[in-house]
């Protein structure tokens, strides 16, 4: 007898099943505000179903609006609502910015009872293009201050066993964050 394995063969199989339905929306707005224009934009996802079998022959779950699972995509937030908005408004070479980031509460399936906050993030900006001074030689240029989650929004913790307890592809896990940028185009 060795212990060599013979004749093994593995067999791929799609053992689990998806279906998703909701609603995108964008919408866009600008115009002349004082001396100079306002935008405000828009972007929303409001997901209806998901749906998922994690085996042939196992009860369909509905998941919208819940995070975890204990057979599918364990850690995963599927939250009815999420959304950005981003507000622009400029004046003579100063931009400034603010943008609300929505994120839905939702059910925990591995925990019965357990839900996670609604969480808002801000983010807030301001923009300077050296545009018009010293001759033009500073064309191009333009500097960027920010402050990211002003608020210091902490991320959710959910009991999920991965990812630090959270799912960071969702929620701000650094907390408050400044940073400045010089660009250049020439």
């Amino acid at each position: 007898m060795t212990s060599e394995i013979i004749d093994a063969s593995e067999l791929l199989k799609n053992l689990a099943a998806f279906e998703t339905a909701g609603v995108d929306i964008q919408v866009d707005w600008a115009n002349t505000v004082g001396p100079d224009e306002l935008s405000v934009n828009w972007i929303a996802t409001y997901m209806t179903t998901r749906e998922g079998v994690a085996f042939e022959g196992a009860p369909t779950d509905d998941l919208a609006g819940t995070i975890g699972h204990r057979s599918l995509e364990i850690g995963v937030s599927r939250p009815d609502w999420k959304w950005t908005i981003n507000t622009n408004y400029k004046v003579g070479n100063f931009g400034m910015n603010a943008r609300w980031r929505y994120i839905d509460s939702m059910v925990d399936n591995n925990v019965e009872g357990f839900e996670t906050d609604d969480v808002n993030y801000i983010d807030l900006g301001l923009t300077y293009e050296f545009r018009d001074i010293s001759g033009g030689s500073l064309d191009g240029l333009r500097g960027r201050i920010s402050v990211t989650n002003v608020t210091d929004q902490d991320s959710e913790i959910i009991p999920a066993r991965v990812q630090a307890n959270t799912d960071s592809s969702t929620y701000d896990t650094r907390g408050l964050r400044y940073f400045v940028t010089l660009t250049y185009d020439f």
